[in-house]
């Protein structure tokens, strides 16, 4: 596909940091430096709308009111992160 600017497009989605390790972070950002200014990557979070939930599942695992909650991993998590609220993985995908 030509694009007027003559730069490629790209996007990469995941649901939380824990679904990516740092090394594919690493790979991604190499993959991203050498193509500079003829690439434009947008990471994407994926996130669920949850306002009508009760006022501590917001503060505890979402930001925004309740308009971004992470999906968690299918997997069980490891047990340093079962006290993790989901806010901390949300804002830590963010960073």
């Amino acid at each position: 596909m030509v694009h007027p600017d003559n730069r490629v497009e790209y996007e990469f989605w995941y649901s939380t940091i824990l679904d990516i390790d740092f090394d594919k972070l690493v790979d991604i950002a190499l993959f991203q430096k050498a193509l500079n200014k003829h690439a434009l990557f947008t990471p994407r979070i994926f996130t669920y709308k949850c306002t009508n939930c009760a006022k501590e599942i917001k503060e505890n695992h979402c930001i925004g009111d309740g308009n971004y909650c992470p999906y968690f991993p299918k997997a069980p998590l490891p047990p340093n992160l079962r006290n993790v609220k989901g806010r901390q993985f949300i804002d830590e995908s963010l960073r």
